[in-house]
């Protein structure tokens, strides 16, 4: 655990958007005149940026000051460690390098640059997220209200479920408070918790990252003095995109609220933007900033008596697009397809950031081979794909390339187009490499999908003679849930189309592929061959998708057939029974197995049921559906799906009244599932090796029990559809269990737990699946 606690000058100017900058009057006497130096008021903005690892980017800060004078940055430290470099510092900008991926934190400091007529200096920040790859760089912002009693616990895995993948992304431990508290970063389960000092607004910094992007995120979070009721700040969208540089005018009246007192607008705060109050008691500010792209703005108010709310302002501003690319997209027609094709034009690095596109790093044309001082970023190939499909677009085969070339010839000289390194195109040559072309003869070579790097240009799919490349599957049973999947993958041109890389997708997670997972990369083979295995853990019918060429999507429809899994629930000799306690067993029926029997009261009957086949393997599914006769939910009892390596026939000495069926040795493994405490318990070597909560109340219940790849899952639903999250999942403990040597299976139930008993239940295992794979 991480603890942070950080209260500056700079931080708290930064928060209370104080107008900043000391000044005094200083003089110099020569003896015969002397020189007053005018104070100047200066706010400075923080400001956040992007990197990539060991390369030096430019940082551009931003300030305002009473009278309009130059500013300069007089002086630039990081806050983050080594790692974090200045190496240079001109005018209003600097520029960092570091060599690790993460967040580098700096403090700068602005004054006049005329030192002898103005005095005056103002401090800020500026966040820089390192990165392997130019990707998007920022997380929305968050808001939390609370009262100086009470801590803010911040699970950003749930807050951030659709910004990104929190399974791949961590919390950093680097948390900061901007303001009065304490932040303590929870890194293994991505969670922060904020212990307020004081009322008002503070603001957590932190970034979250997947070991090559980083990116950088802010919780401002109001505190208030328990015993008022705080003021409402809503969100306020600014419809339209404003020009650079443009200052605008936000009225946040009709946004904000209290039930008991008038409010004031105390703070605005943003990143790479100058934003002022004009009016706090009418609630209005300005706004305006020269980065392009979305911005937020944090907004506080207070009720005057220790209430506080946050609230966020989104706005957008557009870039000048006359800088951005003197060139333009291309059509040429394609006799092949008896339509026209248009090439998308190469992306500037300023239309790639505005766009936040995710690239590699960018390159500046020389005047020979392209525009000269133009900027243009270079991509790996599936950030070239996923551009593309950004584009409604895919990468040109090479015959597409060919006539491009043959039409408009050196594409620099003829379209302006950015020519100083190569295209990337969609024909690969190995599993790790693809083909590339030059733009300005037409030549080709080789590039490396990860680490090579080339420009883009996609053709867009805008008519119906454009095709994209496809994939055509089919799958055949081998046994058990095991089929084999067999395709393969075809170019725009119908031809195959070898190392294409292919993801595999069970929509609905209801089966696993090769490599124990619902979702699969695959590479095709050279004559452009698709093959993989796919396991029906669920036995349901699934869409099976192939997703090639970043957008283009095919599926097959997988009908479920486990016959060979099914157990037999009415054929006696297909089971070995008996029923420990006082009472016995009933009979097998055509209804399937009875495990929960009212009968009497139901005191003291327990049963054992171990199938009469052995099985073999690390990886199984099994499956209940298990009913009551007589429509009733039971309230009481336990039943057991058990493994175990002890002996095919069931011993009155197995079990208890806990645990229905186990054989009390380390040899035994059973789920057993509470009606009373609804719950379900794992049981390893006759141990309590986990329990969770489950839901067991409605008189028919669906359980799958899944071993997949060293993991434990245990799925529960009221209908026949697996659900795609288990209720619960661990690393599953097999004890003393040998599951490369022959194990048995078995169900257990007792009807008396020990709490009321539950008269009148006449409950059935109805159907009942298992199976290794």
């Amino acid at each position: 655990m991480n603890k942070s606690l950080i209260l500056t000058p700079v931080v708290m100017c930064f928060l209370s958007a104080c107008n900043g900058g000391s000044g005094g009057d200083s003089s110099s006497n020569n003896g015969e005149s002397s020189v007053s130096s005018e104070a100047v008021s200066i706010v400075a903005s923080p400001s956040q940026a992007k990197a990539m690892v060991g390369t030096e980017s430019t940082v551009k800060v931003t300030a305002t000051n009473s009278d309009n004078v130059a500013m300069k940055l007089t002086s630039v430290r990081s806050t983050s460690g080594t790692a974090c470099q200045v190496t240079s510092v001109e005018g209003m900008s600097f520029t960092t390098n570091s060599d690790e991926v993460g967040e580098c934190q700096y403090e700068y400091t602005v004054a006049p640059q005329n030192s002898e007529l103005y005095v005056g200096e103002e401090s800020s920040i500026a966040r820089v997220s390192v990165s392997e790859t130019a990707a998007d760089n920022t997380l929305p912002n968050l808001a939390e209200t609370t009262d100086i009693d009470t801590p803010v616990v911040i699970d950003l895995s749930q807050e951030l479920a659709e910004e990104l993948d929190t399974s791949v992304f961590y919390l950093s431990s680097d948390a900061s408070v901007l303001g009065t508290g304490i932040v303590d970063s929870d890194v293994a389960n991505n969670v922060l918790t904020f212990t307020p000092s004081d009322v008002g607004v503070s603001r957590i910094t932190y970034s979250m990252t997947d070991g090559s992007v980083t990116k950088l995120g802010t919780i401002d979070v109001a505190v208030s003095d328990t015993q008022n009721t705080p003021p409402v700040a809503l969100n306020y969208v600014r419809e339209g995109k404003l020009d650079k540089e443009m200052l605008v005018t936000i009225d946040l009246t009709d946004y904000i609220s209290d039930a008991e007192d008038a409010v004031i607008l105390e703070s605005v705060r943003a990143y790479n933007a100058e934003t002022e109050i004009t009016s706090a008691s009418e609630h209005t500010f300005t706004f305006r900033s020269s980065e392009p792209g979305a911005h937020e703005v944090a907004y506080t108010i207070n009720d005057g008596r220790g209430g506080y709310a946050v609230g966020q302002v989104y706005l957008e501003v557009e870039p000048d697009f006359s800088l951005v690319q003197d060139w333009d997209d291309v059509t040429v027609y394609d006799s092949t397809i008896g339509a026209d094709i248009t090439f998308t034009a190469p992306v500037s690095k300023v239309l790639a950031d505005y766009t936040n596109t995710a690239y590699t790093n960018y390159q500046a044309q020389d005047g020979v081979t392209g525009p000269k001082g133009a900027e243009v970023v270079t991509m790996n190939l599936e950030q070239a794909q996923n551009y593309c499909a950004t584009r409604n677009g895919r990468l040109p085969i090479s015959r597409e390339w060919e006539l491009l070339n043959s039409s408009q010839g050196n594409l620099f000289t003829t379209k302006n187009w950015p020519a100083g390194t190569e295209y990337w195109s969609a024909d690969m040559l190995s599993e790790g490499s693809g083909k590339s072309f030059d733009a300005t003869n037409g030549g080709s070579s080789e590039l490396l999908k990860q680490n090579g790097a080339g420009f883009v240009t996609c053709v867009l799919l805008d008519s119906e003679a454009v095709k994209d490349f496809s994939t055509q599957l089919e799958y055949s049973f081998v046994n058990g849930v095991r089929f084999d999947l067999n395709g393969v993958v075809v170019d725009p041109d119908g031809e195959l189309a070898p190392f294409q890389e292919v993801k595999l997708i069970s929509e609905r997670k209801k089966g696993v592929f090769s490599n124990y997972e619902s979702e699969i990369s695959k590479v095709s083979g050279s004559s452009g061959e698709l093959v993989d295995s796919y396991s029906d853990t669920s036995f349901n019918d699934e869409v099976l998708t192939s997703h090639t060429s970043a957008s283009n999507i095919d599926s097959i429809v997988f009908k479920s057939e486990a016959a060979s899994s099914k157990l037999d629930l009415t054929e006696e000799g297909k089971w070995n029974r008996l029923s420990p306690s006082v009472e016995s067993h009933k009979p097998l029926t055509t209804y399937g197995m009875p495990i929960l029997d009212g009968r009497d009261g139901g005191d003291n009957l327990r049963t054992i049921n171990v199938y009469q086949e052995g099985y073999v393997g690390q990886n199984f599914v099994a499956y209940l559906k298990v009913q009551d006769a007589r429509g009733l939910a039971p309230q009481s009892g336990r039943f057991s799906f058990a493994v175990q390596q002890e002996s095919s026939q069931p011993s009155t000495e197995w079990g208890s009244i806990n645990w229905p069926s186990s054989p009390k040795t380390d040899k035994s493994f059973e789920v057993i599932n509470d009606y009373w405490h609804q719950n379900t318990k794992v049981i390893s070597g006759w141990e309590l090796y986990d329990e969770t909560s489950m839901n067991l109340s409605t008189p028919e219940r669906h359980l799958w029990i899944q071993v997949n790849n060293g993991m434990l899952e245990i799925y529960n639903s009221s209908t026949s559809d697996k659900p795609e999250s288990p209720v619960y999942k661990g690393s599953m403990n097999w004890s003393s269990i040998d599951p490369t040597q022959t194990y048995w299976i078995q169900i257990g139930s007792r009807i008396d737990s020990g709490h009321e008993v539950a008269v009148g239940v006449d409950t059935y295992v109805t159907d009942a699946y298992f199976t290794n794979y």
